[in-house]
């Protein structure tokens, strides 16, 4: 059975590694589409890849941080916290 694309943003120092992880888990990653389902799907993927929990993964606003529900239309940046082991993973990064 195929396993859905996921819309991964945030390729930083912490989501490179997260996609690659889920790239290895079969999950074919991609961008653009809605905020709020790509973040939904990168959530639980993460989970699936071996991570432990998943505080948040939200895409905002580049300037005034409100929560972006299309992605592609202006500049945003995506926050994500997520534990793996003993450790709590934090980045944002921007995506034009």
């Amino acid at each position: 059975m195929a396993k859905e694309k996921l819309c991964f943003l945030g390729l930083g120092v912490m989501g490179y590694p997260m996609a690659g992880h889920l790239q290895k888990a079969g999950y074919e990653i991609g961008t653009g589409g809605f905020a709020s389902d790509a973040c939904s799907k990168a959530a639980k993927a993460l989970i699936a890849a071996g991570f432990a929990s998943v505080d948040y993964v939200e895409c905002r606003d580049a300037v005034t941080l409100e929560t972006v529900e299309k992605m592609g239309d202006r500049p945003i940046r995506i926050f994500g916290a997520a534990h793996i082991g003993r450790a709590r993973l934090i980045d944002n990064h921007p995506i034009n």
